[in-house]
């Protein structure tokens, strides 16, 4: 059976290397090494402190690169705004929320308060409870501290 190219499935033709699984197009080149960096940077920690560095290093030596990539390609900016505006408003609305139940100031309330038997009980449409369930919480001296 021919092998096909791990990247485009193209018939590999018969090689002298019967492990070969990419052809030689620059697209599956490109594919390959980018695998093998991925796994390079997952399994060894020398390789991906290196990175780091020198990444680091070019980023240093050129400060300006994404304010200028950014003025040279309008469309990917305001693309980008947009996105973020999207992301922002997500947040906001899933902070909003968790606002209605979490408390965010625990430290300040008297756990042993806390005993006894609370109603569970759905807030709408956009949560999985769909009917009302009953749970009793005791908290004893070794819970509070």
């Amino acid at each position: 059976m021919a092998h096909q190219c791990s990247h485009c499935h193209a018939p590999l033709p018969l090689m002298k290397n019967p492990k070969q699984r990419f052809c030689g197009k620059a697209e599956c080149q490109r594919e390959r090494k980018r695998r093998w960096q991925k796994h390079k940077m997952q399994t060894d920690p020398d390789y991906k402190d290196n990175q780091k560095r020198a990444n680091r290093e070019w980023r240093k030596n050129n400060p300006d690169y994404w304010k200028r990539y950014r003025e040279g390609r309008p469309e990917y900016a305001e693309r980008n705004r947009s996105q973020s505006r999207q992301r922002m408003q997500l947040r906001r609305r899933v902070e909003s929320l968790l606002g209605m139940f979490a408390k965010m100031d625990t430290t300040l309330v008297d756990s042993t308060r806390l005993s006894g038997c609370y109603g569970l009980i759905p807030l709408g449409p956009m949560f999985a409870k769909m009917d009302a369930k009953f749970l009793n919480v005791n908290i004893s001296q070794e819970d509070t501290g």
